[in-house]
């Protein structure tokens, strides 16, 4: 595997033919060597029009073959005709009613555990629909947000990889993950990785209002996306020399932080605080208590929040001896810790061939992934798999390795698609899979 650069954003070493005559082609990207601030800044072009159609003939694709899965499960497995209600209400189920819910206004206090983002895409595409079809606009929702999620996930792996094939590639391994389907799913996942991909797509290009309003999505959408905090610092600092290892040796680290400086990184690190404000603000003159949706979580879905270690003491309790060999609930258990212990060792072992932002990143999702627990389930880390679908640094580099290794692209395609479907006739007939 070649080596990558610790921070460096990859540059191209041509220019595109088809680049857009647009503003988001003239961003500039920085280079790790620019040691100073002020030193010029080097630009990746992205062929915006490959990219897209590249991104939209795969969101074509996949949707044909959900459908198409749909179609199958209904009219085979269930016996019910094509035009039924069934065709929609058998996505809707587990997080799905409350989503729709949440999308008529927050009438009750349990539904404020969904942030208001995705929601709000609901009911707007309700409204187009005439406000009675409520269950069709959040799979009509999340269908077309998907192709947003193709779009930021396709031009997050041009930039880095400097051709628009790495899009693609990229593509192909996100979708295989065995839990991709809640990306199709009237759930927040899609319009959450859309807008962490965009977010740091415009982080390494250096657009810091882009990046800093993808993040204030973001953070509308899911709590989750503190993640992006410390992301967000880190490479601000680095593209304006704050970090910059010779200056802090010297002592002469102060020279590099400019006043005009300060408020743009107030601005990317504060994004996603403040709409995680707003949403208490709201919940404050709502409820009386911008808290709710935290209280909620504890005494509705009984979550609660482990230190790693004590997660790690409740896995060994429970797994061994715990639940009998051949039970379900083991076997979610060990798929569930194989999948985490593969995303934090990738993690691990490549701290010095990722941009240090992106070590950020994971770190900060791993820790989340491992410190959410129900204590009233028989099996640690419930939902662990399909967070970790927020995971694109390790996608990323699962799919460079793949683009040498034809048996581990196969291994993870082809696989990751035949356990999908496992896992979507499991979810479909109402068995815990997340």
């Amino acid at each position: 595997m070649h080596r990558l650069e610790s921070d460096q954003p990859p540059f191209a070493a041509h220019a595109y033919h088809d680049t857009l005559p647009v503003t988001l082609h003239r961003l500039p990207a920085f280079s790790s060597a620019a040691s100073h601030q002020d030193q010029p800044a080097r630009q990746t072009p992205i062929d915006w029009r490959s990219v897209m159609l590249q991104a939209l003939i795969f969101w074509v694709v996949t949707r044909l073959g959900y459908a198409f899965f749909t179609f199958f499960l209904i009219t085979v497995l269930k016996h019910e005709p094509l035009n039924s209600p069934a065709f929609w209400n058998i996505w809707f189920i587990w997080d799905g009613p409350w989503y729709l819910q949440a999308s008529q206004g927050y009438t009750t206090a349990t539904s404020t555990a969904f942030f208001p983002l995705y929601p709000l895409c609901i009911a707007a595409v309700n409204l187009l629909l005439g406000g009675s079809q409520a269950i069709a606009a959040a799979l009509i929702a999340s269908n077309l947000i998907a192709l947003g999620t193709c779009v930021g996930i396709a031009v997050f792996a041009a930039q880095e990889e400097q051709e628009t094939a790495g899009g693609l590639r990229l593509l192909r391994i996100v979708f295989a993950y065995p839990w991709a389907f809640f990306i199709t799913a009237p759930y927040s996942e899609g319009l959450l990785i859309a807008l962490l991909a965009f977010s740091l797509f415009f982080m390494r290009r250096g657009a810091w209002r882009a990046a800093a309003l993808m993040a204030f999505l973001a953070g509308l959408t899911r709590i989750t996306a503190v993640i992006l905090i410390l992301p967000l610092a880190w490479e601000y600092g680095r593209q304006h020399g704050w970090w910059d290892r010779d200056a802090w040796r010297a002592g002469t680290w102060r020279q590099r932080i400019r006043i005009a400086d300060i408020p743009g990184a107030l601005m990317v690190v504060s994004a996603v605080p403040l709409a995680i404000g707003l949403y208490m603000l709201f919940l404050w003159r709502r409820f009386n208590n911008p808290v709710v949706f935290l209280q909620v979580e504890h005494t509705y879905w009984h979550h609660a929040n482990w230190t790693p270690w004590y997660t790690g003491f409740e896995l060994i309790r429970r797994l061994f001896p715990g639940t009998p060999l051949l039970s379900s609930d083991r076997a979610l258990q060990v798929i569930t810790l194989a999948v985490l212990v593969i995303f934090g060792g990738v993690t691990l072992a490549n701290l010095r061939r990722i941009p240090v932002a992106f070590t950020l990143y994971m770190l900060g999702l791993l820790y989340l992934v491992i410190s959410a627990n129900d204590p009233g389930l028989p099996y640690v880390l419930p939902s662990a798999a399909r967070y970790l679908l927020e995971a694109l640094p390790v996608f990323w580099l699962a799919a460079r390795w793949a683009r040498t290794r034809s048996w581990l692209d196969s291994l993870m395609v082809n696989g990751g698609w035949l356990l999908q479907g496992l896992f979507i006739i499991a979810y479909m007939t109402g068995l815990w899979i997340e």
